[in-house]
């Protein structure tokens, strides 16, 4: 456990809360997904194949990237099961396994909202020509090449030795014994951030510029026309998340290299709230911008509420009705 100081009860008080939240919106991810395959499914056209393909790809390896972090990570963050942590886990083949994939998760994320912002783009600028190119083998392509990235590098490194150090406040980071290892992944990731940052940032630009072109072309268009303008902001808001998350990659890494460690510390317990803003904003962002989405999902909702409701009832009515007859049958014998 952390210490009883004020940076302890601190750190307990956040990553509880945090955990709350996350579990909420797991729950609320999880039946979102659900709901978008369904629809993607029956192909009944009220969500595009040719985006939310790419988001719910996305957003099962999201999933797994957080159980992941709730395994190998998150709790150690909070110092518990510290036994486990320090002298069990690290002897296992999923420990350099884990820390391995969540960078190399880093990477596929960073990789993907450049697939995000360019499918936005395009969308708005070659609409004639949108469904063409993302769909089937290209749609695949298009939504799967960061992995050209990440499974090299996983497979590599995945059989790394790691360790969890202890900090003064009773916090547990895990580091990689090889320091020549640690260095490789780490600065790779923090070098793919940056090229990524500066790759978005011009295709965000390019995707706000031929926005008001578009809009200024004409302001009376289709219903899916302006759907793809308001959709355009999902991008956007991805980007922010973003340069938030690289900010405190830099940060954390100055202060490592000055040898501020507690500062360093401090800063890795924020990657907890780094990862949740990454893994979650997707769901919240494309609820709250898509008005129709939201509406058919929240029915969805209410449908399994009404039918759970419905089914219920049928249950008590039907064993009232049983438990009827067989009073009427208990009293027939008797004056039989």
């Amino acid at each position: 456990m952390l210490l009883n100081d004020f940076r302890g009860i601190f750190l307990t008080v956040y990553l509880s809360i945090l955990f709350i939240i996350d579990v909420i919106s797991l729950l609320i991810y999880i039946l979102l997904l659900y709901f978008i395959i369904k629809r993607l499914i029956k192909n009944d056209g009220t969500v595009g194949r040719e985006f939310y393909t790419i988001f719910v790809f996305n957003g099962i390896l999201d999933i797994i990237f957080l159980i992941e972090e709730y395994i190998s990570f998150k709790p150690a963050q909070l110092g518990l099961f510290k036994t486990f942590y320090v002298e069990i886990f690290p002897n296992t083949i999923f420990a350099g396994a884990c820390y391995t994939y969540s960078l190399c998760q880093y990477m596929f994320i960073a990789l993907s909202s450049l697939t995000v912002t360019f499918n936005r783009y395009y969308c708005i600028k070659y609409p004639l020509n949108y469904k063409f190119l993302w769909r089937s083998w290209k749609l695949f392509i298009l939504a799967t090449w960061p992995l050209i990235f990440a499974i090299p590098m996983f497979i590599v490194y995945h059989n790394a030795k790691v360790d969890y150090v202890e900090d003064e406040s009773g916090r547990l980071s895990v580091v990689f014994l090889d320091a020549n290892v640690n260095n490789i992944l780490w600065y790779t990731t923090i070098y793919i951030h940056l090229a990524v940052l500066v790759l978005n940032f011009v295709l965000n630009v390019l995707l706000i510029k031929q926005c008001r072109q578009e809009v200024g072309k004409n302001a009376k268009r289709g219903k899916n026309f302006k759907l793809d303008i308001t959709m355009a902001k999902f991008a956007l808001v991805y980007y922010i998340i973003f340069v938030i998350v690289f900010g405190t990659e830099v940060v954390m890494t100055l202060a490592l290299n000055s040898e501020l460690y507690s500062l360093a510390n401090d800063f890795l317990s924020t990657i907890p709230l780094c990862q949740s803003l990454l893994v979650f904003s997707p769901p919240y962002t494309l609820l709250i911008l898509s008005d129709d989405l939201r509406k058919q999902f929240l029915s969805s909702l209410k449908c399994i509420n009404l039918n759970t409701y419905k089914n219920k009832n049928s249950d008590k009515s039907v064993a009232i009705k049983s438990r009827s007859i067989d009073k009427k049958v208990k009293k027939t014998s008797i004056f039989m």
